[in-house]
């Protein structure tokens, strides 16, 4: 094995510009569109199928917290706490999803396969049909706020709307008029509601509408005279601020096209699904979005993770048809699965190795078939790989995967674990078929972010702060400031490339 220091480089631009000096060299694919933002997935309305209690008959997540409905009731979690919205006085009404969507979201979340949800089925809005006599509720939105109108038909009276919230201070009523529930840190905010009629032409036409308290925790809606022959809509717009850390704290790595070209795939991370009052769902979930390539219209949501937090790093294709995203993980419940159509059926780490990080590594087949309709598990593969202390995996290429560890065991066959964070590399393919691989690393830090093809030769990009890295055939023998860019190079092509 061969190591190189390269010139005063602790950033990884610059260190690719030096490398630049190598035929071919496309470290570069790494960083493959880690600054790529998707577009916002839409509001949406989830059936729930078994991934929230049975007392939920849809969810849906915003920037800023994320919203339960139920029969009676609807909950809205916030940065850890919990508002309840309740209609004081009205009549039983079943909830009605309305105006279907083609995309689909899947849940591979815990270990038991028993627990995974496919194919559930979302809603742009849902209506609480007939709540007071003559009087709907319909819920709706946009990625930034749940929103709802009331609406009053012919007879009916909107003096009988009775908005109830608990689990916050006492509501209060703003000088703009806006009605304000404080919960810790945070304000549920419901802006002074905007009513209107349609003519028969669907020209608008407002009517003054305004907030009161009826008392501490209950509001009504005072509106101005209107023509009681015609529907009344009033639609009280619905903001939250203060939210710190709530699912809106999206982050993207990778933005990947399928080879068919009519694909995108972005992966990330989101805040897991957390109901009011659960236990153990406190962490994030590994987050795939499919995007059409030319509308980029989203076609499916994949989350993937255990009770802990869960947090890919990097992805690319592995084939045309499987998608290997790689990250770390502190669950000891992470779905691990081996369903390829051959090969060795095991995986090579079925248990959590220990310390407060493992590495992993997923597939995910991709085919337009399942992406469509799964007909078979969307998980593949997937596999821990760590040790005993705290491990990551940070780039991947193929079946070349390469991290960082902190474990003097990890189940690898070449050179020793040096101290503090060594970089590893292993080659893994989609039918569990390992290749131990080898540690790389002084008595500092190695970090590892890039993987390169140059004819036999598989190439590793990262930065060191060890002044003892062994090296050979190097172009700079020696650290040059705290923190310097390296190029290990393995000489033999035992791996599948990309």
């Amino acid at each position: 094995m061969r190591f190189g220091l390269n010139l005063k480089s602790d950033i990884m631009p610059l260190m690719i510009q030096h490398c630049l000096k190598l035929p071919a060299i496309m470290i570069a694919l790494s960083l493959l569109a880690s600054a790529a933002q998707p577009p916002r997935v839409p509001f949406l309305f989830e059936v729930n199928q078994g991934q929230a209690p049975s007392a939920v008959r849809y969810l849906a997540r915003t920037k800023s917290y994320q919203v339960f409905l139920e029969d009676a009731a609807t909950r809205v979690s916030m940065g850890g706490q919990t508002l309840t919205l309740s209609l004081q006085g009205a009549q039983r009404s079943r909830l009605l999803p309305e105006d279907a969507l083609s995309l689909r979201t899947d849940y591979f979340v815990g270990k038991d396969s028993k627990s995974w949800h496919q194919d559930i089925k979302n809603f742009h809005s849902v209506r609480r049909a007939a709540i007071y006599p003559g009087i709907d509720q319909l819920y709706y939105g946009n990625p930034e706020r749940l929103e709802y109108d009331f609406i009053v038909h012919p007879g009916a009276s909107p003096a009988a709307i009775r908005l109830h919230i608990t689990g916050g201070e006492k509501l209060r009523i703003d000088a703009k008029g806006r009605l304000i529930a404080k919960i810790g840190s945070a304000q549920f905010i419901q802006h002074a509601p905007i009513a209107y009629q349609k003519d028969p032409s669907g020209i608008r036409h407002p009517v003054a509408a305004r907030w009161m308290l009826a008392d501490a925790r209950t509001a009504r809606i005072q509106m101005a005279l209107y023509d009681t022959s015609q529907d009344l809509i009033i639609d009280p717009e619905i903001e939250a601020v203060g939210v710190f850390g709530g699912p809106g704290k999206d982050e993207w790595v990778a933005l990947v096209r399928s080879p068919s070209q009519q694909q995108l795939l972005a992966v990330g991370v989101t805040e897991s699904l957390n109901y009011p009052g659960a236990v153990g769902r406190r962490g994030t979930d590994i987050t795939v979005v499919q995007l059409d390539s030319v509308t980029l219209e989203t076609l499916r949501i994949v989350y993937i993770g255990g009770s802990g937090t869960d947090k890919p790093l990097a992805a690319s294709l592995y084939t045309s048809v499987v998608l290997r995203i790689v990250g770390q993980t502190d669950s000891r419940d992470f779905p691990i699965v081996n369903t390829s159509s051959g090969g060795n059926q095991s995986v090579p780490q079925p248990l959590y190795g220990g310390g407060l990080s493992d590495g992993f590594i997923v597939d995910l087949n991709i085919s337009n078939s399942l992406f469509g309709r799964p007909t078979t598990p969307f998980v593949i593969f997937s596999t821990y790989f760590g040790g005993s202390d705290e491990d990551r995996a940070t780039a991947v290429s193929g079946s070349m995967v390469v991290g960082e560890t902190r474990s003097s065991d990890l189940p690898i066959n070449s050179g020793t674990y040096s101290g503090g964070w060594d970089a590893f590399w292993v080659s893994i393919n989609s039918y569990a078929n390992f290749t131990p691989g080898g540690y790389i690393g002084g008595s500092g830090d190695e970090r590892v972010r890039a993987i390169g093809f140059v004819n036999n030769l598989t190439l590793l990009a990262g930065s060191t702060t060890s002044p003892d890295l062994s090296v050979e055939n190097a172009w700079q023998t020696r650290l040059n400031g705290p923190i310097n860019g390296f190029i290990a190079t393995i000489p033999y092509s035992t791996f599948t490339r990309k």
